[in-house]
């Protein structure tokens, strides 16, 4: 038997509600005027805003511009 009682753990680092077997997603940084990226950070292809069902894509290139200034 292991006498574990005086043991410490590391704070569980998962939201709760996420489940046990998931780690917390990362988002992307990219930004394109009023839209913010909703994928995760490291994601490949074109960055991606989903708002009431509409969807806005971008690429690199112009990630922190403004729409009025292309």
């Amino acid at each position: 038997m292991i006498d574990d009682s005086n043991a410490t753990y590391p704070a569980d680092p998962v939201p709760s509600g996420t489940g046990s077997d998931r780690l917390p997603r990362v988002p992307c940084l990219s930004v394109f005027d009023r839209w913010r990226c909703g994928l995760a950070d490291g994601h490949a292809g074109h960055h991606e805003s989903v708002v009431s069902g509409s969807v806005t894509r971008w690429n690199e290139g112009i990630t922190g511009r403004r729409l009025q200034d292309l």
